[in-house]
């Protein structure tokens, strides 16, 4: 019974982390022109992405 509920609680530790999205921290110097779909483009993301991640 202890090994059942310790081998559950592992599981459920397990997806709890796997569910977590983290994001790597990326610098990117504008230059005039810019817009946010070329540079979402560039990092393989959507502009709503870096908008909500800038704030």
């Amino acid at each position: 019974m202890v090994k059942t509920i310790a081998s559950l609680f592992l599981i459920c530790i397990f997806v709890f982390f796997q569910s977590i999205q983290t994001y790597a921290q990326v610098i990117h110097e504008t230059k005039y022109g810019d817009t946010l779909t070329q540079i979402a483009n560039q990092y393989n993301t959507k502009p709503e992405t870096i908008a909500k991640l800038n704030g």
